[in-house]
């Protein structure tokens, strides 16, 4: 598996992140399997923590210096796909976001890891207070080292409107 994220803004390149599966591919050795598998653990964790909005579990994982960033969400406004910086900053902001949202999930549809990094690629479904229902396809990268969460991207296609109101 391999994904290639692209930050194109007026018809340039600005940014290119490359995300593969070279582990299991490549069987580059045990200690790489051991590093995997514990990323795996811990970001499988801290999804269900994100998703489950289980502020408590996400600082337990985050590291103090951790960063999360929805460029995608740059389509509501200036600012809004900025990178947001720190996990007391990321909870404050989280605290109130999932205040507004009464369901919210992710069918991974398909996932890998290797070494520092987890992506899970499917659908986000999530269901606003005003009861509007939205399912778009979504793709999370969850970065980890030394056993905390140290960046969290999600990339969402958010030109899908709503599946009910």
């Amino acid at each position: 598996p391999f994904v290639m994220v692209l930050r194109i803004r007026s018809g340039q390149v600005l940014e290119r992140i490359d995300l593969a599966e070279y582990v299991e591919s490549f069987a580059l050795g045990e200690e790489l399997q051991e590093k995997t598998a514990f990323t795996k653990r811990i970001a499988e964790e801290y999804l269900a923590a994100y998703l489950s909005s289980d502020l408590e579990a996400q600082e337990r994982l985050m590291a103090p210096g951790a960063q999360f960033q929805d460029p995608t969400a740059a389509v509501f406004g200036p600012g809004l796909g900025d990178p947001i910086d720190g996990a007391e900053e990321i909870l404050s902001r989280r605290a109130g976001t999932f205040q507004n949202i009464t369901a919210f999930d992710l069918v991974v549809e398909e996932s890998f890891v290797s070494n520092h990094h987890a992506v899970f690629m499917g659908q986000t479904t999530y269901e606003l207070r005003d009861g509007t229902r939205y399912a778009q396809p979504a793709v999370f990268v969850i970065e980890v080292k030394d056993g905390k969460i140290t960046r969290h991207w999600d990339y969402v296609d958010y030109s899908i409107g709503p599946i009910s109101n």
